[in-house]
């Protein structure tokens, strides 16, 4: 479970990048049976079910994960988003909100401040949950929140939160019903080659797309597929990355911007290899050929290693790989520009070449 943690945690400063570190650790000895199917939160917790007021996270049980998620002196958004990213790895959901609803449900020996704090705690992670992980939920274990939401909060006169929760999960459930019917379709159509802000006004628009794409500089070219991948990239969220979801049809509507971004460089690689067998000569099919290698060089220069890559899978394809001929024709700049590139990408030792790029560049990266 470690790597799969250590990939969707979200790190944005030192410390959070050490909260990860030790939740990771902690997962590492969760207690399964005897703590995660038997006992209950409060069982676990003792005193005021509260969690050890030291900084550092030493590792606990799945019981104690949760104490100190909900613990009434201190609440920590890093640790809750953490938590949240990569429960994944160590339990379900459904166990998840078994425990939190238990959590709630606040013993009487327990102070009456700390239990109003407790039951907070535990609707304020709902609510983290619901609008960020909302993928997450089967039908049953939505009808559970129902349940909670409408009975346990009107009970406690937590009416505001009553209604911010309902409110919450009524939305997520309308996005995922949306998201449902369009997540196949876009994983294997991908998005549009090109923007439509990379046709000008005064362009004419019965012109062929050979002579379109060479109309425009490769470096143009390049940055219009930048824009749109990156865009898709930064939707990626970290619980996306989790249990390799992407490649699951059970599991795959939990990775729904990562197959987006799958979709988008196939359809990239069979655009760049159509643009090219579509051409009546070969001469024509030299210079579309040309044309995207120096796309790829541009990439490279702007650190695009997913796109990049995309273009020269779609190089190198069966329907353009054999193209002996039109690539004799190519100029020599063209032919060092491709290898180069080849190099670059090349599997051999893992990527060596590729993450030695990536990782020395300076400013923003889309990987591969």
């Amino acid at each position: 479970a470690a790597p799969g943690v250590r990939g969707a945690t979200l790190r944005t400063t030192d410390s959070q990048a050490t909260l990860d570190r030790e939740l990771e650790h902690s997962i590492l000895v969760v207690e399964r049976g005897d703590d995660g199917d038997t006992i209950g939160v409060w069982d676990a917790a003792g005193r005021g079910g509260e969690a050890d007021a030291s900084d550092i996270f030493a590792p606990g049980t799945l019981n104690d994960l949760v104490i100190r998620l909900t613990d009434p002196r201190r609440m920590d958004n890093k640790y809750m988003q953490s938590f949240v990213a990569c429960y994944q790895s160590f339990t379900s959901a459904s166990m998840l909100v078994t425990k939190l609803l238990d959590r709630y449900d606040v013993p009487r020996h327990v102070a009456a401040d700390d239990a109003r704090t407790i039951k907070l705690r535990v609707c304020v992670v709902f609510k983290y949950w619901i609008a960020n992980q909302f993928f997450d939920f089967d039908a049953e274990t939505v009808k559970r929140i129902e349940a909670f939401i409408d009975t346990a909060l009107p009970r406690d006169g937590q009416t505001a939160m009553q209604t911010a929760l309902r409110n919450e999960l009524e939305k997520q459930r309308e996005q995922r019903q949306h998201d449902a019917s369009s997540v196949a379709a876009a994983a294997a159509t991908g998005q549009p080659c090109l923007g439509a802000a990379l046709v000008p006004a005064a362009a004419p628009l019965d012109r062929a797309p050979a002579a379109l794409l060479q109309h425009f500089s490769a470096k143009a070219i390049a940055e219009q597929l930048t824009y749109i991948d990156a865009s898709i990239f930064v939707s990626i969220q970290p619980q996306e990355l989790l249990s390799g979801a992407w490649n699951s049809r059970k599991l795959r509507y939990r990775a729904r911007n990562v197959l987006r971004l799958i979709g988008r460089a196939n359809a990239i690689s069979c655009w760049v290899a159509s643009m090219i067998a579509w051409q009546p000569t070969r001469l024509a099919r030299a210079r579309i050929m040309g044309k995207f290698i120096s796309v790829a060089d541009a990439l490279r220069t702007l650190r695009n290693y997913n796109t990049l890559m995309a273009i020269l899978a779609g190089l190198n394809m069966s329907a353009t790989h054999r193209l002996k001929h039109t690539v004799a024709l190519l100029d020599t700049q063209y032919i060092a520009k491709r290898d180069a590139l080849l190099e670059l990408v090349s599997p051999s030792g893992s990527y060596k070449n590729l993450r030695e790029a990536w990782q020395g560049a300076a400013g923003a990266v889309l990987p591969y």
